[in-house]
């Protein structure tokens, strides 16, 4: 018993790590990084560190969670990147979509029988595994349009087919704030956001983003995107929408980011979890001591080529 709660601690330990590490990194806005650590900071935008008042406070340390506006809106972003379509492997001639893939590995309506299906998987098309065959397969970048097979994707439970209109529906019925609300909120809170330039997206940002591009919209499309637009959209704006919107406009190019406060509401949950969970990256004192580890090593930031190796060994 004791071996296997040694062994789950350093896995547990070496997951966190890449999601500390490797994962998150790749997601944050590029000043926002710091926010993870034990004494959490950003830079702002002349490039000085910042101090910053975590909004979940000390009960990151005791009682570790999953915000709303977390479960409900931000960590969502992901829908945005994800393809039609995916080469699964080198011998793959053509690609598998998105429908195929969920029939594969779903256990609900789309299984079909199909989860007992041999597919070959190259995950070094996916994660930057050897260091001369790069990834292929990339997520697309954070935006306000979904695939159309993401969002046509079945769901038996709500018998509505469009994802988009079910994450705006759970987030009002949740109770989600609107993103000016929540941003009010966190300056309010801490003022290290303040001096890191959090701040509103402006009226001219939302009238040009691509949310409200009516090429190719038919007339009665066209009459709901204005709909949306009269009644005020800009100040009122869902979360969700919002943090798939901030990148292109906070950013440099790095529309494979969160925007700020995106970053933000993912940095303050994913920190508190490194630091109060029951195995916890950032409290040494949940680690199993150093006569028992074996694989993992305290000092090294793993990463998933890391736990890909460890896997085929």
């Amino acid at each position: 018993a004791n071996n296997f709660e040694n062994a789950r601690k350093e896995l547990t330990l070496i997951y966190q790590s890449i999601i500390r590490y490797d994962f998150l990194p790749k997601i944050l806005h590029p000043r926002m990084e710091g926010l993870l650590d034990i004494c959490p900071t950003a830079v702002d935008e002349k490039g000085e560190t910042i101090e910053i008042k975590p909004l979940l406070g000390a009960i990151a340390a005791n009682e570790p969670r999953i915000q709303i506006e977390f479960a409900g809106a931000a960590f969502r972003f992901g829908h945005s990147m994800v393809r039609n379509s995916y080469h699964l492997a080198e011998t793959d001639e053509f690609p598998t979509s998105l429908h195929r893939l969920f029939q594969l590995t779903a256990r609900g309506e789309l299984d079909r029988g199909l989860t007992n299906a041999h597919v070959e998987l190259d995950w070094s098309k996916f994660f930057d595994i050897r260091k001369k065959h790069p990834s292929t397969e990339r997520a697309h970048a954070i935006n306000t349009r979904l695939q159309p097979r993401m969002q046509q994707l079945i769901n038996e439970i709500s018998g509505n087919q469009d994802l988009t209109f079910r994450n705006l529906l759970r987030g009002s019925e949740i109770g989600l704030p609107d993103a000016q609300s929540s941003i009010e909120y966190i300056l309010s809170e801490s003022d290290g956001y303040q001096k890191i330039g959090l701040g509103l997206l402006g009226e001219k940002q939302f009238r040009d983003d691509t949310f409200f591009d009516k090429t190719g919209l038919n007339t009665e499309q066209k009459k709901l995107v204005e709909r949306v637009i009269n009644w005020g959209f800009e100040h009122r704006t869902p979360l969700w929408t919002y943090i798939l919107m901030e990148p292109s406009f906070n950013q440099e190019g790095q529309y494979k980011r969160l925007g700020l406060l995106g970053s933000i509401i993912v940095a303050e949950v994913f920190r508190s979890l490194l630091l109060g969970s029951r195995t916890a990256l950032n409290n040494p004192l949940t680690h199993p001591t150093q006569d028992k580890i074996c694989i993992y090593k305290p000092n090294k930031q793993y990463k998933i080529k890391h736990l890909y190796k460890l896997a085929c060994s």
